[in-house]
């Protein structure tokens, strides 16, 4: 599948920044649901994004202490 999407400008401290939303239902008809981790991939003109193998994992052990989903956003 393929989806054309805009890159759009996001207030930050100083003016705007590019940003991409993605969202839709056909995220989910594609195997990804709330709560997924994924791998973002960035190179030149390039932005891939897949979901890990562990995300099973990391959601479980998140159940037990939510303060890992902290650790994760940090790295």
């Amino acid at each position: 599948m393929e989806k054309l999407i805009r890159i759009q400008k996001s207030p930050a401290k100083k003016g705007y920044i590019e940003s991409v939303n993605i969202s839709g239902n056909y995220l989910k008809e594609h195997g990804f649901k709330m709560g997924d981790f994924v791998k973002l991939t960035i190179s030149k003109d390039k932005i891939i994004i897949e979901k890990t193998a562990s995300t099973n994992i990391l959601q479980m052990m998140g159940a037990k202490d939510a303060r890992l989903f902290k650790v994760i956003e940090n790295l």
